[in-house]
């Protein structure tokens, strides 16, 4: 049991700094579990809500977790001005230079539900980023699609199930 929020690291992705969290160490035995948000995402006031602490400590017994506030898929979101060529070239490289995870799972949210509850980008961004994360759960190995409208305990129920499905599978070998 995580007794207080670990601490936050940043690393550097051309102007933006992603926020990540690291929580156990590395260990040949269990897994590496990476966890990513999508735009607009906090990895420190995730441990305001005590559900989803407790399901993230849940998931750091299983092994060592690394929460970041995104991943190199969202390099697959449109760029936005400014520089729109420079950032298109620059996020073909980080897709090509960073390993892709073995697992990964998209919480699928409609634009306007994702809307209401954090009122930061408007429905139709979220939306049209939502079916951009839907194609890349649909066309990457590894990537799961979990229907994040459901209630939290179904949510946290589904991200579970496909962590122990991960395991499971990696026991079998």
């Amino acid at each position: 049991m995580i007794s207080m929020p670990p601490k936050t690291l940043y690393a550097r992705s051309g102007n933006v700094h992603i926020a990540y969290q690291v929580i156990g160490a590395a260990d040949p035995a269990r897994p590496d579990l990476v966890l990513s948000y999508g735009y607009g995402s906090n990895v420190e006031a995730q441990w305001e809500q005590p559900r989803f602490a407790a399901f993230l400590d849940q998931l750091a017994e299983l092994g060592r977790l690394v929460i970041y506030d995104r991943y190199v898929y969202e390099a697959r979101l449109p760029a936005k001005p400014p520089l729109v060529a420079a950032k298109r070239l620059y996020h073909w490289g980080l897709r090509h230079a960073i390993p892709r995870p073995d697992t990964a799972v998209v919480l699928d949210v409609p634009g306007e539900v994702a809307y209401t509850r954090k009122q930061e980008n408007p429905p139709e961004e979220l939306e049209s980023e939502r079916r951009v994360y839907a194609g890349i759960a649909a066309t990457e190995p590894g990537v799961v699609l979990v229907d994040a409208s459901q209630p939290a305990d179904a949510v946290r129920a589904d991200v579970t199930e496909v962590v122990w499905r991960k395991l499971a599978d990696r026991w079998r070998r």
